[in-house]
């Protein structure tokens, strides 16, 4: 129990959750647990589903998790009523015509048909399931094997769901982190894009915003191939295309084949049409592609240097009022929809003031006497391009707070569940102390003080990281006043690796310094 509860305290993502089953199939089976399956259950009782992480001893792939619903079975039934009833020790047996008859619905009707094959059969040919429980409140920890457990186990599986119970707290509060800092990576990726399409003063820098975006969809961790902006005009396009190689020159797309395809269904009111396009199909495409001025060009020397055109790709293809954006992935991408959808509204939003930015700018050509618009036009201009410079520090603001937010909540996090696992151990001493036993009482001791140090240390960094900030953000009057550098410079040092690792939340670096004792006061203005 004491290493499934450590191992659940250092979860620093919520993936971990199939790494904490396989912990736990580990643990039993060191303790002779006959199993074949040992799974949790996190129930949602008011929608009727489960969803199910599980590990069996005849695969040999980490845990997975699989979506079920409560349907109208007798073990779903009484899977459930032991859920609302809280029992800790629930045992309930699949046999006979039963069994065969869930089998039949699991391995084919369920998620649980990803199961490899000879896991499957394995199963099947089991006599039954003695399907073994203890619920709490986010669901229930399981063991399925052929024969009931002892008592003596049933004890054990009872304990480990109580670690289950804590390891769920804290599987969520990752959950909700990643989820936060998942939308504010979306929100600065949106607001780059934004800003540099509302600096735009000429068509031709959609090249440039056509490559931002393929840059920013990418740093999001969506594999993209290249993204383009398409403008409708009359009777055909005007498109620019980017990638991760660089930029094409503005190229004119007719309206015929599947450009004529893409723009109908728009004409229809679809807000994303996906088209998967493979084999001989997008070969053909590429030929005629490679028949259009400009990116024919590209397209030939693309085929030239590797033989032959690509023979898949999936085209994600994103409605606004003016056009559409086209996002080219080599494999589907559902989790990126609705960021796609996202990218074009905030395109429509400035491109339609790009639109009119252009339209002042051809009267004030052709128009001598609108001197004056043009004038508070290239003033508009200005202000605009303060506004982009001021929009791109609140972005920047934006990412620090994140990260800074998320290096609080991490050591605070870690302080809360330490002194809970105290708590529980302190309650495991005062038993042990009634027992006499000496020797239990002293490992638990050793573990409380552990724990304890964990705690001191947490806080110290939390501290820190919360004094940093506050001189951070410490207004000046500009007066020069004597001052630490080393403290300062160490201060700072600071301030830049969380920026950094909010940008960058795989980074981790041990920062060394080297000051000298003796440095005296500096009489400089610190803010600046």
């Amino acid at each position: 129990c004491i290493r499934d509860r450590t191992r659940a305290m250092a979860m620093q993502r919520s993936s971990e959750l199939s790494d904490l089953v396989n912990t736990v199939f580990q643990e039993l089976t060191k303790l002779d647990f006959a199993l074949n399956w040992c799974i949790i259950n996190i129930i949602d009782a008011p929608g009727l589903c489960n969803t199910v992480w599980a590990a069996n001893v005849d695969t040999q792939k980490p845990p997975e998790s699989y979506h079920m619903l409560f349907e109208d079975y007798p073990f779903h039934h009484a899977m459930m009523e032991g859920y609302l009833n809280r029992d800790s020790k629930f045992i309930y047996t699949i046999e006979g015509e039963e069994k065969e008859v869930y089998d039949d619905y699991l391995f084919s009707q369920t998620e649980f048909r990803k199961v490899p094959e000879e896991a499957q059969l394995a199963s099947r040919a089991m006599e039954k399931y003695v399907c073994s429980f203890t619920f709490s409140d986010f669901g229930g920890l399981q063991t399925v094997g052929g024969e009931p457990l002892s008592d003596a186990n049933l004890d054990i599986l009872e304990r480990f769901g109580k670690v289950f119970d804590l390891t769920y707290t804290r599987f969520n509060d990752l959950l909700m982190a990643e989820a936060q800092a998942r939308e504010a990576q979306i929100e600065t990726a949106l607001e780059r894009v934004r800003s540099r399409t509302m600096a735009m003063q000429h068509s031709d820098e959609l090249a440039e915003a056509s490559h931002l975006l393929d840059k920013e969809v990418r740093g999001l961790g969506i594999n993209t191939w290249g993204c383009a902006f398409n403008i409708y005009r009359e009777n055909d396009s005007i498109e620019w295309f980017g990638n991760e190689a660089g930029l094409l020159p503005t190229y004119t797309v007719p309206r015929k084949g599947i450009f004529r395809e893409y723009y109908e269904r728009g004409q229809k009111g679809e807000s994303l049409y996906i088209k998967e396009i493979a084999g001989e199909e997008c070969n053909a495409h590429y030929e005629y592609m490679s028949t259009l001025p400009v990116v024919g060009d590209v397209l030939r020397q693309l085929k030239e240097a590797n033989g032959s055109f690509p023979s898949y790709q999936i085209d994600h293809v994103v409605y606004f009022k003016y056009g559409y954006l086209l996002f080219i992935t080599r494999e589907a991408v559902p989790e990126a929809h609705d960021i796609f959808k996202r990218f074009a509204h905030v395109f429509e939003q400035t491109y339609t003031r790009f639109l009119d930015l252009q339209l002042k700018e051809e009267q004030a050509v052709k128009l001598v006497e609108e001197k004056q618009r043009l004038e508070k036009t290239l003033s508009d201009l200005q202000a605009t391009q303060q506004q982009l410079i001021h929009a791109e520090k609140m972005a920047s603001l934006g990412e620090l707070t994140a990260g800074i937010a998320h290096e609080i909540q991490n050591p605070l996090n870690f302080v809360n569940n330490f002194s809970e696992v105290s708590r529980e151990l302190l309650e495991e001493m005062i038993d042990e102390l009634k027992k006499g036993d000496v020797e239990e009482v002293d490992a638990i001791a050793g573990d409380v003080i552990q724990n304890l140090e964990k705690i001191v240390h947490h806080g110290q960094r939390a501290d820190s990281i919360v004094k940093g900030m506050l001189q951070h953000s410490r207004s000046g009057d500009g007066k020069k006043e004597p001052t630490n550098l080393n403290a300062l410079a160490d201060e700072y040092f600071r301030l830049a690796y969380h920026g950094l690792r909010a940008k960058e939340k795989s980074f981790n670096a041990t920062m060394e310094t080297e000051f000298d004792p003796n440095l005296p006061l500096i009489n400089v203005v610190p803010q600046d």
